[in-house]
């Protein structure tokens, strides 16, 4: 079953969707990508208060999402059964 999240990439820095208006992060001078994990351990890039809050405010947001897919799902799955 298709979920509304597998056509949509997120920022694994800023949990929003990657390469849109909404990243909030910067690109990074040592290799050129953005919101690359890596970037900030081995590259010496810093989080910004800006990112952790976008993020903290998206997991919120995707969690409740991802609860309303497996409601949505489930429900779908006892009308199949009790058909």
């Amino acid at each position: 079953m298709s979920t509304p999240f597998d056509h949509i990439v997120f920022c694994r820095i800023c949990g929003n969707e990657y390469g849109s208006e909404r990243c909030v992060c910067p690109t990074c001078q040592h290799c050129l990508e953005v919101g690359e994990p890596k970037c900030y351990s081995e590259h010496g890039m810093i989080i910004t208060d800006l990112q952790e809050k976008e993020f903290n405010k998206n997991r919120s947001y995707w969690v409740s999402k991802m609860k309303e897919e497996d409601a949505r799902a489930q429900a779908l799955e006892e009308v199949m059964n009790n058909s």
